[in-house]
């Protein structure tokens, strides 16, 4: 069995040294964003209330470009690469699987959760094996039975209540997108983007970090946010996430940016041609003057002098 680092929030850690871990479970589903089948990680936490919750996490893989190993305490640790588990929204992964079976009517949870999980696994033209296929529907199926699961679809559909023990659901694109501009909101804050070095070393390559281009910081920080977001969007859902903002002055600036930057390239580009051209026609001259240098010192005692050979014959 092999063995690998992994970075994860410390519940998760304690959970597993205490054997109450039970619950926690491996799942393969389709990513939001590339479609690919990737690994997440579900692990049920303890409310005060005592009430359970999950906590859903996704499973990166860091691997080296060179070969690796871990040196930890007393041992080695073979494999090189670094597993990272951290915390996102399943709404993210709902909300494709609800756009796939696109239900049209409101039904109740199960029903709609059953429906789509039907229709997901039916839509995926090739799974692999049947053993391969019964794995990857269980996982979905699990994915939605999950008590995180379905409090995302509640912020992500139009609900009505029948009675006080049933409540029908409809999936809203137009609910989706409220979730994703709140994430959108509290990501540009100044005290949330500034903990962010990406966003940060965007706007300053940007030049939006000078009183010069204030104005614009707020547009950086908000396409900066919708450029995080999407990571777990599909190319169309992100952007029509962007089109829902305005950032035609930031496109001007950037656009001014780039046409700066080719042109610096030109001149840099002409310079250089020019300087070629001119220590080429240097190296020329010189390989010239040393030519004719070396024929001033030729001895030319006994030599026959040029004009000798255009004396009339005697």
């Amino acid at each position: 069995m092999s063995t690998n680092v992994c970075l994860l929030p410390q519940e998760v850690l304690l959970s597993i040294s205490e054997n109450t871990g039970s619950s926690t479970r491996f799942l393969q589903l389709p990513h939001p964003r590339t479609g690919l089948w990737s690994l997440f990680l579900s692990h049920p936490e303890s409310e005060s209330s005592g009430s359970p919750k999950n906590s859903f996490l996704e499973v990166q893989s860091i691997s080296p470009t060179n070969t690796r190993s871990w040196f930890l305490e007393n041992h080695v640790v073979e494999d090189g690469k670094l597993l990272m588990f951290t915390p996102v929204d399943p709404a993210f992964l709902l909300a494709p699987l609800l756009q796939v079976s696109q239900p049209t009517r409101f039904q109740p949870v199960d029903d709609v959760l059953e429906n789509t999980l039907n229709q997901v696994i039916e839509s995926m033209e090739f799974l692999g094996s049947a053993q391969r296929k019964r794995v990857l529907r269980e996982d979905v199926g699990a994915f939605l039975q999950l008590e995180c699961t379905k409090k995302a679809l509640f912020r992500i559909s139009d609900t009505q209540e029948i009675n006080s023990d049933l409540h029908v659901v409809r999936f809203s694109e137009t609910k989706w997108l409220e979730v994703l501009a709140a994430k959108i909101a509290r990501l540009a804050r100044p005290e949330v983007a500034g903990n962010f070095k990406t966003i940060t070393r965007s706007l300053a390559r940007d030049g939006l970090l000078s009183e010069e281009h204030a104005s614009l910081t707020e547009l950086g920080r908000i396409k900066c946010a919708c450029d995080m977001v999407s990571q777990y969007l599909s190319a169309d859902m992100a952007s029509t996430l962007l089109s829902r903002y305005d950032l035609s002055s930031l496109t001007q600036h950037l656009d001014k940016l780039d046409q700066e930057s080719v042109m610096k390239v030109e001149v840099e580009k002409k310079k250089t041609t020019g300087n070629a051209k001119e220590t080429k026609k240097r190296k020329a001259n010189r390989q010239a003057s040393k030519g004719v240098e070396k024929l001033m010192k030729a001895n030319t005692t006994g030599m026959a002098k040029l004009s000798s050979f255009f004396k009339k014959a005697s």
